[in-house]
């Protein structure tokens, strides 16, 4: 098979005219049409911009009797995503999101009322018993509902998830959808990044304060200001970056570059949910939640 013939089958199975090759590849129209028509062949550097655009080798662009029967069932391409499928997977992230966020902000807030009522009933303001007894149910009930959310999330997004699995390319129309929308986002994502780093640092200003007046209520209370600012910055974080992150997933940018091994960040997130369940369950039993 011809140079011409692959790349007009690579280019109506992406879904694309001429007229948007020739944009992506900074041509006119009429060299693309001459390469089609087999008039002319595109230079070296050209080539590799249609190899990494198709997801297939250079070689297979220029060798004809190259992965011929495996072109023509489709075996040999990468997987080709659509607009809709992208947009689809964009507006299930938006919502699930939202989800997530509110449950890592339950799980920071789950052991505030549990700690302010401790340090209340060391200062004889209320009796051990009850703030154990109210303090554990809360936490466990905050935990809860945040587990169920993170686990009908998880439920929610899995078919998309499916999609990014191997190699992928997305349509030219899905690619410069994603594309503005990431550029559009990007000042949001830098002002709200910047609103939650300066709301973590400040948090414990309040606290600072209180253990200086030696004041136990006030620091009973500045504790749990301090988790509740921390919970906010948490909320933001990680609503920003999840969105942000699909952006960079489905353009395979950042840590995401050929298919980042998804296996890293799952190690990542089951450190830290065991490591901040160490530390509940060790300051529960030995009341050491300085550690």
């Amino acid at each position: 098979m011809i140079f011409a013939v692959k790349l007009t089958k690579l280019r109506k199975r992406m879904g694309i005219s001429q007229e948007e090759l020739a944009a992506s590849m900074n041509v006119s129209r009429q060299s693309v049409s001459k390469w089609e028509s087999g008039q002319s062949i595109p230079d070296l550097e050209k080539i590799i911009q249609l190899s990494l655009l198709f997801g297939v080798s250079t070689d297979y662009l220029l060798k004809d009797d190259l992965e011929t029967l495996e072109v023509e069932s489709g075996e040999s391409l990468v997987k080709v995503i659509t607009k809709e499928e992208v947009e689809e997977y964009l507006e299930a992230n938006d919502k699930s999101a939202v989800k997530f966020s509110i449950a890592v902000f339950l799980c920071i807030m789950s052991p505030v009322l549990l700690i302010v009522l401790s340090i209340l009933s060391s200062c004889n303001l209320i009796d051990i018993t009850w703030a154990l007894i109210i303090g554990l149910s809360s936490l466990f009930l905050l935990v809860t509902v945040a587990v169920i959310m993170l686990i009908t999330t998880d439920f929610s997004l899995e078919k998309y998830k499916k999609l990014l699995i191997g190699d992928f390319t997305l349509e030219f129309k899905a690619s410069k959808d994603v594309v503005e929308r990431k550029t559009t986002y990007q000042q949001k994502y830098n002002k709200f990044s910047l609103i939650a780093i300066v709301l973590c640092i400040l948090s414990p200003v309040a606290l600072i304060i209180s253990a200086i007046l030696n004041n136990m209520v006030a620091i009973s209370l500045s504790l749990g200001f301090l988790f509740l600012v921390v919970a906010v910055a948490a909320y933001i974080l990680v609503l920003i970056d999840t969105k942000y992150s699909l952006y960079q997933k489905l353009l395979q940018e950042g840590k995401y570059i050929k298919n980042y091994s998804s296996k890293k960040i799952e190690i990542n997130g089951i450190f830290w949910v065991t490591t901040t369940a160490l530390y509940v369950l060790l300051s529960i039993i030995f009341n050491c939640w300085d550690i």
